[in-house]
């Protein structure tokens, strides 16, 4: 059996899936776990062949097993794909333009075995060409992510609602994965990574446990799915936070998240034309004089919904 199986969705970015695979299988110490990669492809074409120089390096203890979809399955249901395709006892994703950092894996994977019910993650340090430590240290922060947070969370349900969790480069048993799934993009568009963390606290009991460690590069590039247009995980991640009641079991964090999202998501509504949605969050009292009125955004908004719709 294997120890860890890594789940990839990939879709026309060759190059840098490369790089996140000779992340994995240059680890420091990681021919004591026997790992399979499993790689889902959307792409338009069949890339195996250009992997060839990756493969050709695998140790003895890492299997690769390439899948390429035609047609397409779409971000949620390659992750979907991925969890079911799984044997390993440990499963973790990571998205084809982010890459580990030397020794992470068996740090996450230790804490994993160690924890068995329980999300094993650390910090994320932002890459474009050059890693930006000062910066990432601030977002980790925003993100409870620091020295505080260290070990085993008192609240997870309340640090999932606050995206404590990273999108990738978690850990946890396949068993829970393969019980949480990935809904499809109908029922919840672009934010899988927050519904997955979300529905493993609310629904599945699981807990988070955080290493104030480097362990993932989070890469930036203008076609991630967070920057790009059809991303609507803002507006999406609202209807989660509701449907699952958390307004009511967790009032003070849910405060906190509109604090910062619910101006997010009014723009999304205007960018995708859907000016009555746009107009039922902004032009509610309530939203207007506790989260909208002191952000120079929100009149920009009401002058767009104003000439426009």
């Amino acid at each position: 059996m294997f120890d860890l199986s890594i789940g990839i969705p990939t879709y026309q970015r060759p190059d840098l899936l490369k790089r996140l695979l000779k992340s994995i299988i240059t680890q420091k110490d990681i021919t004591q776990y026997f790992i399979e990669i499993l790689i889902g492809d959307d792409s338009k074409v069949n890339n195996e062949g250009s992997l060839n120089e990756v493969i050709v390096t695998l140790p003895s203890n890492i299997v690769i097993r390439y899948e390429h979809h035609q047609p397409a399955k779409g971000q949620n249901a390659n992750v979907g794909s991925l969890i079911s395709r799984a044997t390993g006892k440990c499963f973790c994703l990571m998205h084809d333009d982010d890459f580990f950092l030397d020794g992470s894996i068996n740090r996450l994977l230790d804490k994993a075995t160690e924890n068995e019910n329980y999300i094993v993650f650390g910090k994320q340090v932002t890459y474009n060409n050059n890693f930006d430590y000062p910066n990432s240290d601030s977002v980790n922060t925003d993100f409870k992510r620091n020295a505080s947070f260290e070990g085993k969370q008192k609240d997870s349900i309340a640090m999932a609602m606050l995206q404590q969790c990273p999108n990738d480069g978690y850990i946890l048993l396949t068993e829970h994965a393969k019980a949480i799934g990935s809904r499809l993009e109908e029922e919840i568009g672009t934010a899988c990574d927050f519904d997955f963390a979300l529905r493993a606290t609310v629904e599945y009991h699981l807990g988070f446990y955080f290493i104030n460690e480097y362990t993932t590069a989070y890469n930036i590039s203008d076609d991630s799915v967070t920057s790009s247009f059809q991303n609507n995980a803002g507006e999406r991640k609202l209807k989660i936070l509701y449907e699952f009641k958390t307004n009511i079991t967790h009032p003070n964090v849910f405060h906190q998240v509109l604090k910062t999202d619910l101006s997010m998501v009014i723009s999304h509504y205007i960018i995708v034309k859907d000016y009555n949605a746009a107009k039922k969050y902004l032009f509610s009292f309530n939203n207007f004089f506790k989260y909208l009125w002191y952000k120079p955004a929100t009149y920009l908004q009401i002058g767009k919904i104003a000439f426009f719709s």
